[in-house]
């Protein structure tokens, strides 16, 4: 029996902003405030060759929130002297003589197994490990999760790439990967996922990039308008960009209208149509490469609604790479983090709250009647929410209580097959 226990504590500020004054203050009871917050877009500016055009000062952008001119604060690049071009498709096992400058970024790999076809998630797994083998370098961190009917951990951050080939040599021989039948009836689960995703990488500072293989297809018959535009929106204010890869392979038709939608929302970039699944990740390095990050201020005037963005060049023969669209950090957004930190509980573990599934009598041969505990032993300000996971294998059963006073203690019934399971509390304000 395995358990974590994290504790978390979700804080939010904004930044204060007062313009500055010219004339003589006069007396007045009156105190105005204006609450600001910066928002950061990370952009990638291509010329018709797909060549990374570097250079360009603030005073080049033309940036339009809700179709107002807005103007752009800050303006910060990080490129390299000399540009990296465009890296090539390769076949297994060739070594094509392209790499990346070896520097700090933060790369995730998720494998969608809901959409998967079986036959394809080894190649795709054998291709991401000789990958890793080619092009990891020791300054980048790499996590691993997959796309089950919820969000899986599979490996931690790391920047150690022989551990993430051993990580990816483990899921292709997971049982509990491959056993159960996904129901695909619906697309709920894969957004939940993704979703839970950007939350967590939300919680670090910088650009993300999750390199996302799936054949999802084209919707047959839902809407899943408003599911975009809230991942999206999430993704822009996490510093998140999707670049993802279409595993059909090299056809001549077709396409997945969700995943190219995704990368195209985001500011990343749709891999289709190529044998070489490992591309995506080469084009998510060669990007990250030569970035700007785009600063511009929000008065913050309801923070939950989301905000179009179109960026542009006073340029012709160049195309511009961002998030089409954000919002601000809200009450949501903070109970989200909280629920996130389910998935990935190790930076928050804390010896204040204890926790404990114990078994308490048999139902039958294989069904145990258990309990989950769950103490706390600091007191706390104000009332706390709590939220457990109890999760074996590709199963997942989760719990919220009312918010309560700390310290305290509860106790959850669960009915179990006798096996290992692992239970992950968080406690948040």
């Amino acid at each position: 029996m395995r358990w974590a226990v994290p504790l978390l504590w979700v804080l939010a500020a904004t930044a204060t902003w007062t313009p500055a004054q010219t004339d003589e203050p006069r007396d007045s009871e009156i105190t105005e405030k204006v609450e600001v917050e910066l928002v950061l877009l990370d952009v990638t500016v291509v010329d018709r060759r797909r060549e990374i055009v570097t250079g360009l000062t603030k005073d080049d952008f033309v940036l339009r929130i809700d179709d107002q001119k807005t103007p752009i604060a800050t303006l910060d690049m990080q490129c390299p002297e000399a540009p990296v071009v465009e890296p090539p498709a390769v076949s297994p096992g060739q070594d094509p003589g392209w790499s990346a400058p070896d520097r700090s970024r933060r790369i995730v790999f998720a494998v969608d197994y809901r959409h998967l076809r079986q036959t394809k998630r080894p190649e795709v797994l054998e291709q991401l490990r000789d990958a890793v083998q080619r092009l990891h370098g020791d300054r980048e961190e790499l996590m691993i999760v997959a796309l089950t009917d919820f969000l899986r951990i599979e490996q931690e951050w790391t920047r150690d790439g022989d551990e993430a080939v051993a990580t990816l040599e483990r899921m292709e021989n997971d049982i509990t990967l491959w056993e159960p039948p996904f129901d695909l009836l619906h697309d709920a689960p894969t957004f939940a996922a993704l979703q839970e995703l950007t939350d967590l990488l939300g919680t670090l500072d910088g650009e993300k990039i999750v390199v996302l293989f799936s054949d999802w297809p084209s919707p047959g018959g839902f809407d899943y308008d408003v599911q975009f535009a809230e991942l999206t929106a999430t993704a822009a204010s996490a510093r998140v960009s999707f670049y993802t890869v279409w595993t059909r392979g090299l056809t001549t038709s077709g396409t997945s209208r969700p995943l190219a939608r995704l990368a195209v929302q985001t500011g990343g970039r749709f891999t289709e149509r190529t044998n070489d699944f490992s591309l995506g990740y080469a084009r998510a390095q060669r990007d990250s490469t030569c970035r700007y990050t785009v600063g511009f201020y929000d008065e913050g005037e309801k923070p939950e609604r989301e905000r179009k963005v179109v960026l542009r060049l006073d340029r012709k023969g160049v195309r511009v790479f961002h998030h089409d669209r954000y919002s601000l950090a809200n009450e949501d957004t903070r109970e989200r983090l909280a629920r996130a930190a389910l998935a990935l509980p190790g930076p928050y573990v804390s010896e204040s709250v204890e926790v404990a599934l114990l078994p308490v009598k048999p139902l039958g041969r294989r069904r145990w009647q258990t309990v989950l505990a769950v103490q706390t032993l600091e007191a706390a300000d104000e009332p706390v929410q709590v939220r457990t996971h109890v999760r074996r294998g590709n199963s997942r059963w989760g719990r919220e209580a009312e918010s309560r006073e700390a310290p305290f203690s509860l106790s959850e019934p669960y009915r179990l097959r006798a096996g290992s399971y692992a239970a992950t509390t968080t406690v948040s304000y």
